[in-house]
Parts: C-alpha cells; sequence; structure tokens
C-alpha cells in the first residue's frame, strides 16, 4: 500500500508553508469553480494550444488558481509508491516546478528511481462535478533550496511525453486570455442569437447608477466594457461611475463589474431609451470574465481555420496532376521510347 510522507512537526517551516498554502486554496475554492473543461475541444484545437503555449508557464499564483480551478491541496508528488505533498509552484507543457521537503528522504528516493517520478493533478472543473484528476509521468532536471530554507526545495522536472490533454486545455485556455486581452481588448461582440449561444450569456443585465438598480440590455460587450440599452430621460442619468452586473451560464456565473460611464445618448427613434457607454475599472475585471471573452475569441478563430481549410478541398483536388493526351508528359514519353529503339553508337 503507498505510504503517504508528511513532514514531522520538527520540519516546522514546510509544515506551515504547506498548511498555508493548503488553507488559502480551500479558501479560493469554496468560492470559485472557474474551468469548465470545453468537451467540444478537438484535437486540432488541443494541438494548437499545445503548439502556440509549449514554452509558456503559467506561475500558479492567486489569480492562476481561481481561474485554472486547480485543487492546490491536493497536489502529490509520487515516486517508488510513496506520495510527497507539494505546492506547484509553475507549469509548461514540458517542465513543471514543485516545492516539497527534501528532509523527508525524497532525493534518496528519487536517486533510487533514477529521477524518474509522477505529479499528480487535481482540478475542479466545475461546482457540482467530481474532480479531475490525473498523474503526469517525468524526470527530475535537479532541484535548489526554496527561499532561505534547507528544508525546502524547488525541483525542476521534465514532462517524459506529452501531457494529458486535459491539462494542455486547462493551462492552454488560462495562457490564451493574456494574448486575447492585450490584442483584442477593444474588438466589440454585436449580442445576435448566435453569439449570446457561443458565449452563454444572459442579454439581460442589470446596471447600479447612483445606488439604483436598472434593468438593461446588452447591444455589445468586449473585455474592457459593453453597450447597454435602459429606459429613462437623458437629463436622470449622467457620466459617472457604475457598476455592470453580467450573467453567464454553462456553468452559471455572475460578475459585478466596477465601471463608469463614458456616453449617455439617446436611442434613435426612441425618446424613452438610453444608450449607455460603459467601461470596466481595467484593475477590478475578473479573470473568470476575461475567459469567458477569450474563449469566445478562441472559438472564432477556430472556426475561421476549420472554414479556410474546407475552401482548399476543392482546390486541392482540381491542382493535383492529370494525365492529358498529347500533352508534354507525353511527348517525352514517345520520345523516350524512340531513343531506346537506337541502336547504341558505335
Amino acid at each position: 500500500m503507498a505510504n503517504t510522507v508528511f513532514p514531522c512537526r520538527k520540519q516546522g517551516k514546510f509544515y506551515a508553508f504547506i498548511l498555508d498554502c493548503w488553507a488559502k486554496a480551500l479558501t479560493l475554492s469554496k468560492t470559485y469553480f472557474i474551468i469548465h473543461v470545453m468537451s467540444n475541444l478537438t484535437s486540432q484545437q488541443l494541438n494548437a494550444f499545445y503548439e502556440q503555449y509549449k514554452t509558456s508557464f503559467v506561475t500558479f499564483s492567486k489569480e492562476a488558481i481561481k481561474a485554472t480551478g486547480l485543487c492546490a491541496q491536493r497536489i502529490y508528488l509520487k515516486c517508488m509508491g510513496d506520495f510527497w505533498p507539494c505546492v506547484l509552484y509553475s507549469s509548461s507543457f514540458e517542465t513543471v516546478k514543485v516545492v516539497v521537503n527534501i528532509k523527508a528522504g525524497l532525493v534518496e528516493r528519487l536517486q533510487s528511481a533514477k529521477n524518474t517520478a509522477s505529479l499528480r493533478f487535481c482540478f475542479r472543473t466545475s461546482e457540482n462535478s467530481e474532480a479531475l484528476i490525473f498523474f503526469v509521468n517525468m524526470k527530475s532536471l535537479g532541484f535548489a533550496p526554496y527561499g532561505s530554507s534547507d528544508d525546502v526545495a524547488i525541483f525542476t522536472f521534465q514532462y517524459i511525453q506529452r501531457p494529458p490533454d486535459d491539462l494542455i486545455e486547462i493551462l492552454g485556455r488560462f495562457l490564451s486570455v493574456n494574448e486575447n486581452f492585450s490584442k483584442r481588448r477593444s474588438e466589440r461582440i454585436t449580442l445576435t442569437p448566435d453569439t449570446i449561444r457561443k458565449l452563454n450569456i444572459a442579454k439581460e443585465a442589470v446596471i447600479l447608477i447612483k445606488g439604483v438598480s436598472r434593468n438593461c440590455l446588452i447591444r455589445d460587450i468586449s473585455f474592457f466594457g459593453a453597450k447597454v440599452i435602459v429606459r429613462g430621460p437623458s437629463k436622470s442619468i449622467e457620466i459617472e461611475s457604475a457598476a455592470l452586473n453580467i450573467a453567464f451560464n454553462n456553468p452559471n456565473e455572475t460578475f459585478m463589474i466596477p465601471s463608469y460611464l463614458i456616453r449617455v445618448e439617446m436611442v434613435e427613434g426612441r425618446q424613452d431609451l438610453l444608450a449607455l457607454g460603459v467601461a470596466f475599472n481595467e484593475d477590478t475585471i475578473p479573470i473568470n470574465y476575461k475567459m469567458r471573452i477569450s474563449d469566445y475569441f478562441n472559438q472564432m478563430r477556430q472556426e475561421h481555420i476549420s472554414d479556410t481549410l474546407k475552401s482548399l478541398e476543392p482546390m486541392r483536388e482540381s491542382s493535383s496532376p492529370r494525365r492529358v493526351k498529347g500533352s508534354l508528359s507525353d511527348a517525352l514519353d514517345s520520345f523516350s521510347d524512340a531513343l531506346k529503339g537506337l541502336s547504341p553508337m558505335r
């Protein structure tokens, strides 16, 4: 039966360090269940994530733990049948770094195992689902002291083979957020039946202005803001601070995003409706909301690639070489046959 190797009380620094990290992770996990693994991702999409972000690292800060749904208190290093609780520091699709106690025999065990081990990952994919658990085989590249501690070290491991698709999807989605956030920060998504379905967003929202909640309809949305329609005379609303409450489903999430109004104008042909330009406070935009918008852009990019490949298929068929009677290839063949019929020169 496998053993779990926990640090003893004498190794108090690491023990306190682990407990502190687990306590923070438990607090986060009670509030956030972020990652909903998109089971409709194709192998092509997963390969695109893998190639694009192969050497990019995700450092598991509080924000990354929330966004990926990492169960930080349930990460273990396994070597020769024994388990060591550890802290996942960072990971790419090729290497991973973990913080672990070295006074509990891990270094000696790794040497006996020829530096091979496996890492137990655990993610919470939604509030009501079971935890997503899998192991990844790896090889140790070495370790260094963690800070000034003699008991704790940070290990670097290299994955022996390509990691599971679940890890590629979870880390790939998180890494794509920053890229989409910088490249598409001002690109607006007009809400239509099709985009509403792909975003899993509710068109109806609530905007809070001067402490008063007003129902509104979202006209368009972006990483940094939205355009909403409300009822009321223009004199009743001024350009000032506000907060926009936006609801998503699959899974259900609601974001109250601190904002400010940058534009108030009448809807053309309607004296009873106002169009409000809402800008989000950049420092308070939830990472979960960013991932929702980023997922939409990833989906659009993949659909564009698929459509492009489909449009090339007839061209590939028509461009394949065909043998035409009387063509140059026939003439060359005839010339070759004539040469064979000649007697060798004496």
